[in-house]
């Protein structure tokens, strides 16, 4: 059953969904999206000019699920759309059914508390997208919009499963064009824009920075980008015992942290970028 503040605020996100988040008569709009995993970083992010964040935790392990708290705290701050990051673990995107379980609910538990649209992706033994497991996370999300997020680039057949990514009714793609940057990925990229024929928006990700996004639109005609933006941020701590450290291999005197000059210097390089945009 779901609540009337469940109700009120999809409807709120569908009446501004055109202009902030759809493919469609909108699509030739320019958007930038910020991945961010704390409320500084998303604070930080608007300031700076995104027009959606992607709201994760540990974006050190690649980003997992955001916490209620989290996501209850962003919300408050911002006005530009926050899509969650459904991922319950590290590692790969072949789930069993107690992952799925954690992840349907976190779903359902994040949409009834203001997300605006969901990022995941499920893949099987064989490399191909796992449709059954797709079809529950998006069922649980409706009527958010979803983006099928990077596990796309561990496919083994990007133009087939493009067509499953259509097929299942994700509203875009995040993809580095299976290489390890977005900007070396370009051609892959290009040629899924193409074949997308508008049907869903494919937005790169991976190593965008103010110095290359202009090229990666000129070289792919997109019309979204995802970036993290992030600059080193020092600890407040005047000392650390030696050798202590909450994290594997990690420095806890410093950590990355969205920077809204970066942010703001790669939304102004997107948006005086040429190339024509997708139809």
């Amino acid at each position: 059953m779901t609540d009337d503040s469940s109700l009120d605020h999809s409807s709120q996100y569908l009446s501004v969904s055109a202009a902030s988040s759809e493919v469609g008569s909108d699509s030739h709009l320019r958007m930038l999206e910020v991945c961010v995993d704390c409320v500084e970083s998303a604070s930080e992010a608007s300031a700076g000019g995104a027009d959606r964040l992607e709201l994760c935790a540990a974006l050190s392990e690649g980003g997992l699920t955001p916490s209620l708290g989290l996501l209850v705290a962003v919300k408050k701050i911002v006005q530009i759309p926050v899509f969650a990051l459904i991922r319950s673990r590290r590692g790969d995107f072949v789930y069993g059914e107690s992952d799925m379980d954690v992840m349907t609910t976190d779903v359902t538990v994040l949409k009834e508390h203001g997300a605006d649209g969901f990022v995941f992706g499920c893949l099987d033994e064989s490399a191909t997208i796992e449709e059954e497991q797709c079809r529950r996370l998006l069922a649980a999300a409706s009527p958010m919009p979803c983006t099928f997020h990077r596990a796309f680039d561990c496919v083994a057949s990007p133009e087939a499963a493009l067509g499953t990514v259509v097929q299942l009714g994700f509203q875009r793609v995040l993809t580095s064009g299976q290489a390890p940057t977005a900007l070396q990925g370009a051609a892959l990229i290009a040629r899924l824009v193409s074949l997308s024929a508008g049907r869903l928006s494919v937005m790169p990700g991976g190593g965008v920075t103010s110095e290359n996004v202009a090229t990666l639109r000129q070289l792919t005609g997109v019309s979204e980008v995802h970036a993290s933006a992030r600059s080193p941020r020092r600890s407040a701590l005047t000392a650390l015992p030696a050798g202590v450290s909450m994290a594997a291999g990690g420095d806890d005197r410093q950590w990355p942290q969205c920077d809204p000059a970066k942010v703001k210097a790669i939304r102004e390089a997107f948006l005086s970028a040429g190339g024509a945009d997708p139809t």
